[in-house]
């Protein structure tokens, strides 16, 4: 799965607009078993981390050039149609508590 996800963009939902809207569009642009591949920041599953998250979102925001880190991207990815095919729950290493939390994976688009 790492070698796959270092030749695809990645931490990239955190930072658009519409994250919902552009997981609509990449679905509809792929064909019906098309694969989506992300390794993406995520809201944690520790409640007292996720609320620092969200005390720290402002900040976040301004200071990581409009990283939203603390979004259920997972959730997103699945209200768009997507099928999770292959999940990794990880961290990244010697980043900010709030940054730490991600998902890498396989996401097939439905027929």
């Amino acid at each position: 799965m790492r070698a796959l996800i270092s030749w695809f963009p990645r931490l990239v939902l955190c930072t658009v607009d519409d994250p919902a809207r552009a997981l609509e569009e990449i679905h509809r642009l792929l064909k019906p078993g098309g694969q989506l591949v992300f390794l993406e920041h995520v809201r944690s599953d520790d409640p007292g981390l996720a609320r620092w998250q969200d005390r720290l979102h402002g900040v976040q925001v301004r200071l990581a050039y409009g990283c939203h880190c603390n979004r259920r991207t997972l959730d997103n990815i699945e209200r768009a149609g997507f099928s999770i095919a292959e999940l990794e729950h990880d961290r990244m290493r010697k980043a900010p508590p709030i940054v730490r939390p991600l998902i890498a994976g396989l996401a097939q688009a439905s027929t």
